[in-house]
């Protein structure tokens, strides 16, 4: 993952890389056998909230949070598996695991979205620590069920937004029926 600086000059630079040692590098996971705080495998969203970021690292099954990547390029906590080393999704899923995530979004209060693709549901952290549990289920009927229904978000397809009323917006395909569904987000308990 790079991150560019210099936006108003042509060309744009690479100012840094997270997930690599270096801007050539490639290696899955930094290069190790397992996961750790600062590989990734396969990210597909992100998302900065006041300076942090979150990386939905998606081969890894979790999603991953940088407090202030300026200080530092590994993660400081870990979401959707029990710690830095661990990469199994759990089945049947719970309120704390991930099945390949998708896409992250972040919402005003600092809540965090995740698309829980294989899982067939959004997830919502009210602004998660290491090992946290989710408080919010989107698509499904609750933490330990992921079967298609006509009701939920079908299959998650990477794409999380909160638009200006504080609704999340989830792009997803359910048995051929591509759409765009609308959740009101309750408050968080």
């Amino acid at each position: 993952m790079l991150v560019y600086e210099g936006f108003d000059q042509q060309p744009a630079s690479t100012s840094q890389v997270i997930g690599q040692s270096d801007f050539n590098s490639k290696l899955v996971n930094f290069g190790a056998v397992t996961p750790n705080s600062a590989g990734l495998n396969s990210p597909m969203g992100i998302a900065q909230d006041d300076g942090s970021v979150y990386i939905a690292d998606t081969n890894n099954s979790r999603v991953l949070y940088i407090s202030d990547p300026n200080v530092s390029l590994k993660a400081d906590r870990v979401i959707g598996q029990p710690d830095f080393f661990a990469f199994q999704p759990l089945v049947p899923p719970s309120a704390s695991s991930l099945y390949w995530p998708s896409d992250i979004a972040v919402d005003s209060k600092r809540n965090l979205y995740v698309a829980d693709q294989l899982n067939r549901r959004v997830l919502g952290f009210h602004f998660p620590a290491s090992g946290d549990a989710a408080t919010l289920v989107f698509g499904q009927q609750d933490f330990h069920v992921n079967q298609l229904n006509e009701y939920g978000v079908g299959t998650p397809s990477g794409g999380l937004a909160m638009d200006s009323s504080g609704n999340l917006l989830v792009t997803g395909n359910l048995i051929g029926a591509s759409r765009i569904s609308v959740f009101d987000v309750p408050p968080f308990p």
